[in-house]
């Protein structure tokens, strides 16, 4: 996003990629966001949980899905929670320790 702007209820907000995570925090503390859903890349995910900053992790796997040169998926450590078969689909459900 190039500019601040708003689109009807969403609302856009720029942020430096040298001071990202002190920025993101500080600007969801401002608009008293308390909940972040974060659907990004590897890195990004990583990012959060090194800094320890995630509660809950959806894991969804497809074994017909199988790529041979996929991005690694980010490193985490949790305690399983949930599972379940939806299709050909598992989804697992791990909680921060």
């Amino acid at each position: 996003q190039e500019k601040e702007t708003e689109e009807g209820n969403v609302k856009f907000i720029k942020i430096s990629k040298e001071n990202f995570m002190e920025e993101l925090m500080q600007k969801l503390y401002e608009n008293q966001i308390q909940s972040v859903l974060v659907e990004g890349g590897s890195r990004t995910l990583q990012t959060f949980i090194d800094q320890n900053l995630w509660d809950e992790t959806i894991i969804i796997k497809n074994e017909n899905l199988l790529l041979e040169n996929g991005t690694k998926a980010p490193k985490f450590n949790g305690k399983l929670t949930q599972e379940k078969t939806m299709r050909d689909n598992v989804v697992s459900i791990y909680r921060n320790l």
